[in-house]
């Protein structure tokens, strides 16, 4: 048996008038001094171009010495149909791959799919990327960058009658009217340093002492908290960025430092940004999110050593509920 690289490819011929199929399958043969052998199909112009003999009942091969031959073979459909017609389970692994497909309607695709990313500013119903979103994120009249704070998954630190409410992108941490210091928290695993968190938020705080809010650093083996904390100060009938330690949610320590006082309780969105560079623990604030100030650096091992992160709201004036609504968690 004597493979051919010349012969033709075994694919079904189409009229291309009607759709219909007029010959389904072949099987070709070469004549080589006298002796038929099976060829392997290759190249369709070069059998047209040497004068195809179609094989009959009565064409006696013997009789044949050179050329190519063919038969029209029939699969087993008794008569030449369309080819939408061809039942699918008759088409080899056709199902299958088929069943891979995600259909046009209501798709539910897997993996990571991609899509072409449109150009900064597009308005229509093209789909968005995530890298549309992100580049997107203060050109279309945004003030703000926001990075969803619904995503981590946060675990309560003395939640007493504390609660907390997802609205929207939103999620609302409020201490109850206590009267003593005791620091609401949520919180999560540190990330490994070098590290940055930043929060975006509304500070719910009245001028009356002592209130306060922010983000927190943990060590879970003591439970001692540090604070980058956005505190009320009815002396300066505004707040203080007021860094302070905790040897517990209800035991304070000390302040690092007393800020110097904002003019009033921040009207609108409020950032602080805490980071450990594996050498110190710093703090920052800003009033845009993008362009931040530090207010207080220290050594990273000073009073504990931090594995956890998170966010909280004390109450300690006996009047009044102190909240945060936060709007934007940011790790990087």
């Amino acid at each position: 048996m004597a493979n051919d690289p010349f012969a033709p490819p075994l694919t079904p011929l189409i009229d291309p008038t009607t759709g219909t199929v007029t010959e389904i399958g072949r099987i070709y043969f070469r004549i080589l001094g006298g002796a038929v052998g099976l060829l392997s199909p290759v190249n369709a112009a070069y059998w047209v171009d040497h004068s195809d003999v179609i094989l009959s009942n009565e064409r006696n091969l013997g009789a044949l010495t050179s050329g190519y031959l063919k038969i029209a073979v029939a699969l087993g459909i008794a008569t030449p149909s369309t080819v939408a017609a061809i039942p699918i389970g008759d088409v080899s692994g056709l199902a299958a791959a088929l069943a891979l497909l995600a259909p046009l309607l209501n798709p539910a695709l897997t993996g990571v799919p991609t899509a072409p990313t449109a150009g900064v500013g597009t308005n229509t119903t093209q789909l968005a990327t995530t890298a549309f979103v992100l580049a997107n994120g203060g050109s279309s009249g945004n003030l703000y960058t926001f990075t969803d704070p619904r995503i981590p998954t946060f675990t309560w630190i003395n939640q007493g009658g504390a609660t907390e409410t997802v609205t929207g992108a939103k999620v609302y941490l409020e201490a109850p009217i206590d009267g003593t210091f005791s620091m609401r928290i949520r919180k999560k695993a540190a990330p490994a340093t070098p590290y940055t968190l930043t929060i975006g938020f509304l500070a719910h705080l009245l001028s009356v002492n002592s209130a306060s809010v922010g983000p927190i650093w943990r060590e879970s083996s003591s439970g001692k908290i540090v604070a980058c904390a956005l505190s009320a100060n009815a002396a300066a009938s505004g707040t203080n960025l007021s860094p302070f330690k905790a040897t517990s949610p209800t035991v304070f320590s000390a302040s690092y430092v007393t800020g110097p006082p904002l003019n009033a309780v921040p009207n609108g969105v409020f950032f602080l940004r805490i980071a450990d560079d594996g050498v110190n623990r710093t703090c920052w604030y800003s009033r845009d999110g993008d362009n931040f100030i530090l207010f207080h650096t220290v050594g990273r091992t000073d009073f504990l050593t931090a594995d956890e992160i998170g966010f909280f709201a004390n109450e300690q004036t006996g009047a009044y509920p102190a909240g945060i609504a936060l709007a934007s968690w940011k790790e990087a």
